[in-house]
């Protein structure tokens, strides 16, 4: 069986899908760009607290505590564990080494393994402390303030809690 297309009848087709490809291309770096941009704005306008309070394994509190709780969170994180700023150190240098070991040949699942540990260590160590030093917080505050934090609790959770 011939093929009837003539030769200006295949290049238009070719030009149909190369234009197609060229404007899926384009929506698809639009919308990573707008994904970059969006993320570094919301960055700037976000009322949740980057680094510190988060860090120290409160997790979500951070949303619905007052600038001056995080702060005293934070600084009694820092009071209870001086060497945290070390213990950053020693996960980087971890990811580093861990980076290293998935590159190994041979596979050596027993440092992975090891290096894994000793994050999920470390993770627990400032996540029972934050835990601790949050409930300590909350026994501090008065009947009000504690009253004022539950109802930003509900007004979150009606929210339904994004982010």
């Amino acid at each position: 069986m011939a093929d009837n297309k003539s030769d200006s009848q295949i290049r238009t087709g070719a030009g149909r899908w190369t234009k197609v490809v060229l404007v899926l291309s384009l929506a698809l770096n639009l919308f990573i760009v707008a994904i970059i941009a969006g993320s570094s704005f919301g960055h700037h306008r976000s009322h949740r607290p980057h680094g510190g309070v988060s860090d120290v394994g409160v997790g979500l509190f951070t949303e619905v505590l007052t600038r001056q709780d995080r702060a005293a969170l934070r600084d009694a994180f820092l009071a209870a564990a001086p060497g945290f700023r070390d213990q950053r150190r020693a996960a980087r240098a971890d990811f580093a080494e861990l980076a290293e070991a998935l590159r190994q040949q041979p596979w050596d699942a027993g440092r992975v393994d090891a290096l894994i540990a000793r994050h999920g260590a470390r993770i627990t160590e400032r996540i029972d402390l934050g835990r601790k030093l949050l409930s300590e917080r909350l026994g501090q505050m008065s009947a009000s303030e504690r009253a004022d934090l539950a109802d930003r609790i509900d007004a979150r959770l009606s929210d339904g809690w994004r982010r």
